[in-house]
């Protein structure tokens, strides 16, 4: 019979009941949010863009559209990961050994940190806000969650690691699948479905020349160079910050974990560090 691993989990964490009602606050909301996105848009939002604003938002398709971009996915994503690790701290079985997973962790902390990164360096330059007294004022504040507040609370949780275990950083190349696959989607649902939806203007070669401002005449050829650069560079950021996240995580381990451990020869349940097998 195979052993079972050995690691080390940090109690103030996974043994706090109040960090569980956090997670599962912030995992309700963060659900909530993408559901109204979806259910209220032929009902609010539609009826809102052709008359506030024609040219500020692309999703002009269906409430389900939501779902194709990245930031919503990365959302959805996060928000059940918060649930389950509620749901794990509470005593649910069967989450644990996913949600204290620092692979899973970090892939998710890479994903949503690109998202804020992508819409605070990039697309906030070309997305206006709605105005206060519209019906769609509270799509601001769903935005600032997704974009700004649950990437910097990741961020925050990639500097307090919950296991001892580190991230081979081979991982990596493996955490590029996801946006990769998201990538030929996307190429692919906009050139081949029938609305020829985008979610991102880096993802269609006229959008994107029109949002850099390259000139009335539009080049096609030039166009699309500077489409396959962008794509080219935005995997290259994936890459690097994954490899940053991963390194920020591994010396992080190091320093919490091990260096404590010098210190306690026998650490127990009245401890900050408990074995969990």
């Amino acid at each position: 019979m195979r052993k079972k691993k050995e690691y080390i989990i940090v109690k103030r964490y996974v043994a706090n009941k109040w960090f569980a009602v956090l997670l599962l606050v912030m995992g309700i909301i963060g659900i909530a949010f993408i559901l109204h996105q979806i259910f209220s848009y032929t009902t609010l939002v539609q009826p809102q863009l052709e008359n506030l604003y024609p040219f500020y938002t692309t999703n002009n398709v269906s409430g389900l559209n939501y779902l194709a971009y990245f930031t919503i996915i990365s959302n959805l994503v996060i928000s059940l990961y918060f649930v389950s690790l509620a749901l794990s701290i509470f005593g649910v079985k069967g989450f644990k050994n996913l949600v204290l997973n620092p692979s899973l962790v970090s892939a998710v902390v890479l994903y949503l940190f690109i998202v804020g990164f992508v819409y605070c360096g990039v697309l906030s330059w070309f997305i206006q806000d709605y105005e206060w007294n519209t019906p769609l004022f509270f799509h601001n504040i769903i935005s600032y969650w997704q974009h700004i507040i649950v990437p910097l609370f990741m961020l925050v949780l990639l500097f307090r690691p919950f296991t001892n275990q580190t991230i081979p950083k081979k991982c990596a190349f493996y955490y590029l699948i996801f946006p990769f696959i998201y990538l030929v989607f996307s190429l692919l649902r906009g050139g081949l479905g029938t609305s020829h939806f985008y979610a991102y203007p880096f993802f269609n070669a006229q959008m994107l020349w029109t949002y850099l401002g390259l000139g009335s005449q539009y080049q096609s050829t030039l166009a699309i160079i500077y489409m396959i650069v962008s794509l080219l560079i935005l995997l290259v950021l994936f890459y690097l910050f994954a490899r940053f996240i991963i390194y920020t995580h591994n010396s992080n381990v190091k320093k919490i974990f091990y260096n404590t451990i010098e210190q306690k020869t026998a650490p127990d349940e009245k401890t900050d560090i408990i074995y969990k097998s």
